[in-house]
């Protein structure tokens, strides 16, 4: 099977006419001293190759099963490689006692069964598991590579699975159009389990993604699966913040469960104020009095009254991160506070306008800012009367009152109409929609 393979932009290129082979191919193949021969050296049973940080990995060799030992050939005494023979195109005496080196994998015993990060889209990342190995080989290198991996599932699986098994000669039938086929370049391997691999998952590879779909992937990991995305997320402490504010409650309590207190108290620094509130919250009474005494005190303050309302009310489902303006601010003014403010959700949409007592009395969305004269009072471009919750709303009430008026963030007040903060729709949305809603429009996505 013949083709042309190229990286891309992305530096390091596999160019030229190139035959493929499939790692199920090879192993149980016999090794030859040369294709003719019908002396059997030994049978291949895996394959290694060196990770690299861009292009295809080189294969370095296969691990051959002599009379129940395991011998190692490099792959520059290979020659022919393919699915009914494997040849040597040296002396036996090059093949001698496996050892695993620096950044080097085992493709059977460390890919193969496996999962892998699928990066193709930024919005849908997913796991994927490696059912089997594609490897290639370019005649101007002279040398393999590997290319991608398969994720056959279902019957074609079980098919080539028994063909191996049973060693039965069959056509590699793998080529660039093959739908279950997936490039390297679009993957990103969990190697943390394999001691000599040197490289771990990433943190550029995880900057690619929405925080919500990295939640999503760690909710769908291993435990070992998980710390590794986790690890990879220390080195960039606003992101992990964000993931972690993503996940469900028992996987958020999961994330922290083996840090110091320390380092839970920064991780609720970095999050958003209510977020963070219902993170202490699932915490023993013990540790959370002990993480929350380490958090700044201004963090600390806004915390520990959310903590006060139930978790399931306006008050504790609320971010005090808005912005409130007298009627008489101007434009300009109005503006500059939202340019200097921190931490503002992204969908809080507008201003609320408070009168001369500082209850509230109106909102401004920020289309009508932006489209307004500068010296324009926003008490005029007010929507007047705006509806509101208090903080003991329940689920029901602040869902029906969110619809109804079709807001994107619904102010919560006290009992003399002062803003305290306002529920955004992001909050409110997971806690009434049915139980598993993000599988079931997953598996929408892909019928």
């Amino acid at each position: 099977m013949h083709t042309t393979i190229a990286e891309g932009a992305a530096g390091a290129t596999i160019q030229g006419v190139v035959d493929r082979v499939r790692l199920s191919s090879l192993q149980g193949r016999p090794l030859r001293a040369n294709v003719a021969s019908d002396a059997e050296i030994g049978r291949v049973v895996d394959a290694t190759v060196r990770l690299v940080e861009v292009g295809h990995p080189p294969l370095t060799g296969l691990l051959v099963d002599r009379d129940g030992e395991v011998s190692f050939v490099p792959a520059k005494h290979l020659g022919a490689l393919g699915p009914d023979s494997v040849e040597l195109a040296a002396s036996v005496d090059v093949l001698g006692p496996f050892e695993r080196r620096a950044g080097e994998i085992l493709l059977a015993r460390d890919l193969v069964d496996h999962k892998l990060i699928c990066v193709r889209s930024r919005l849908r990342p997913q796991l994927v598991r490696a059912e089997d190995v594609v490897l290639v080989r370019d005649p101007v290198a002279r040398g393999w590579h590997l290319f991608g991996v398969d994720v056959a599932e279902g019957a074609e699986r079980l098919r080539r699975r028994l063909r191996h098994r049973l060693h039965l000669p069959g056509r590699d039938d793998v080529d660039e159009h093959t739908p279950t086929l997936v490039p390297w370049r679009e993957l990103e391997p969990f190697v943390g389990h394999v001691p000599t691999a040197r490289r771990r998952l990433g943190i550029r590879t995880l900057r690619r993604m929405h925080p919500a779909r990295i939640a999503d992937l760690l909710e769908e990991a291993s435990v070992e699966e998980g710390r590794e995305i986790l690890g990879a997320l220390e080195a960039d402490p606003e992101l992990e913040a964000d993931v972690i504010e993503e996940l469900d409650s028992s996987h958020r309590l999961g994330a922290v469960r083996d840090r110091s207190n320390e380092e839970v108290a920064e991780l609720l620094g970095a999050m958003a104020p209510d977020d963070a509130a219902d993170l202490l919250a699932s915490l023993d009474q013990e540790r959370r009095a002990a993480v929350l005494a380490l958090m700044p005190g201004p963090q600390q303050g806004v915390v520990r009254s959310l903590l006060g309302y139930h978790p399931d009310t306006a008050g504790g489902l609320m971010t005090p991160n808005v912005v409130c303006m007298p009627e008489s601010a101007s434009v300009e003014e109005t503006c500059r506070a939202l340019h200097d403010a921190e931490d503002l959700p992204d969908n809080l949409g507008g201003v609320f306008v408070l009168d001369a007592d500082g209850r509230l009395i109106g909102f401004v969305p920020l289309v009508k800012l932006v489209g307004a004269p500068p010296g324009a009072r926003i008490g005029g471009l007010a929507q007047p009367d705006p509806p509101r919750v208090g903080p003991n709303a329940d689920l029901v009430e602040i869902a029906v009152t969110t619809a109804d008026y079709n807001l994107a963030a619904l102010p919560v007040v006290d009992t003399e109409d002062r803003v305290i903060g306002a529920v955004t729709v992001d909050d409110v949305l997971p806690r009434v929609l049915p139980a598993g809603w993000r599988r079931r429009m997953e598996a929408i996505r892909e019928a």
